[in-house]
């Protein structure tokens, strides 16, 4: 579940880890892994078509990091925080 978009169509780049660490911020602000409701197989299929809603966000969660999550949400990599 914290894989980009590209790397289902096998590209891999930095910016599929910016993708991953928004997947991150929201794991860590839940405390529950994403999607773990989901099989496996619509992850990647939702993953692949960018068809796959994180969840909302916890009531108390710094705007700050929502506004990071948000940017890193970008799905096309150039258009992701650079994270230099």
């Amino acid at each position: 579940p914290y894989l980009a978009p590209e790397v289902t169509q096998g590209r891999c780049c930095k910016a599929s880890d910016v993708w991953s660490f928004r997947t991150l911020l929201w794991h860590l602000a839940t405390g529950r892994p994403p999607h773990a409701d989901l099989h496996p197989a619509r992850v990647l299929v939702g993953l692949a078509t960018g068809n796959l809603p994180v969840g909302p966000w916890p009531a108390g969660v710094d705007p700050a990091v929502r506004k990071i999550r948000e940017a890193c949400l970008q799905w096309q990599p150039e258009k992701r925080p650079a994270f230099d």
